[in-house]
């Protein structure tokens, strides 16, 4: 395998592990730099990248792949309704699903599914526990939640 490399300050030498190369990094990511591009023009892997991204700035990195993901989205969104053919529409739609995908895995709190749960009317649904058998205190009954009651052991 061979890979193409840029002539830089880090070539022949390893990129430093610290946060300032993270924060670097991300800036370039944002700016419309692959991960590719930058392996390539520091010289190193794009694990080596992600180790330095995930061990010196894990927060960032999330938030500017989430940046990452709702532009995709959105390109995806206008791709969709440019579509001229079946085909367009279909790498649209995949685009998308692909782009919402990601962001239900990295902004849960806007993009994850909703665990609320309703009735048939909306309103939420109430829980009755009721329990039957022995209770901790030896006795058998009917436990309803609100009062217990006690029946006879046989």
């Amino acid at each position: 395998m061979t890979t193409m490399t840029a002539p830089n300050q880090y070539q022949g030498a390893a990129l430093p592990n610290t946060p300032e190369t993270a924060k670097s990094l991300i800036a370039c990511y944002l700016d419309g730099e692959t991960m590719q591009d930058l392996a390539c023009l520091h010289g190193v892997t794009r694990p080596r990248l992600y180790q330095i991204l995930l061990g010196q700035a894990p927060e960032e990195w999330r938030d500017a792949q989430v940046s990452h993901a709702i532009d995709r989205l959105e390109q995806a969104k206008e791709r969709i309704d440019a579509a001229e053919n079946a085909l367009m529409l279909a790498q649209a739609r995949e685009g998308a699903k692909i782009a919402q995908f990601e962001l239900e895995r990295l902004f849960k709190r806007f993009y994850g599914p909703s665990a609320e749960l309703t009735g048939k009317d909306g309103a939420p649904i109430t829980v009755e526990v009721v329990r039957y058998g022995r209770t901790i205190e030896g006795e058998t009954g009917v436990d309803m939640g609100v009062s217990t009651l006690t029946l006879p052991n046989k």
